[in-house]
């Protein structure tokens, strides 16, 4: 495995990816890899039980990447982040980002990386637009 980006000095972060699907997985799987503490927030206790046991898996055009991660359904486990993930389906922003506040603190950036309108607004106004980046 080759350099990452932590072995020249740069400090870990912890960070939360809410919804881990397959653009959650992909983003928690990347940064795991890179050094950072990930924690999937999944809303089924049973699928987040599963991603803490085994990790992620991402296949593609550059090859193969098993990451560890750590995973739960309650957000409140994890505690506050340095950088939150939203990765779910627009529809659910709302009800994920209440859900998920615990981890949100004073230094938390929110990102969302969802398609559709309105994500940014909603994570605004729960979180305050000074936190979110779109």
């Amino acid at each position: 495995m080759g350099e990452t980006p932590l072995d020249s000095g740069v400090k870990p972060l912890k960070i939360g990816v809410v919804g881990p699907g397959a653009i959650g997985c992909l983003f928690g799987g990347i940064l795991s890899r890179a050094g950072h503490e990930v924690w999937l927030v999944d809303r089924r206790p049973e699928r987040a039980s599963v991603l803490d046991r085994r990790g992620v898996w991402i296949s593609g055009v550059t090859g193969e990447l098993n990451a560890r991660v750590r995973a739960t359904a309650a957000p409140q486990r994890v505690g506050e982040v340095r950088l939150a993930i939203m990765a779910v389906k627009s529809y659910d922003t709302e009800q994920a980002a209440r859900a998920a506040a615990a981890l949100v603190g004073p230094q938390t950036a929110v990102l969302t990386v969802q398609n559709g309108l309105g994500n940014v607004e909603v994570l605004a106004r729960l979180f305050g637009k000074e936190h979110v980046i779109g």
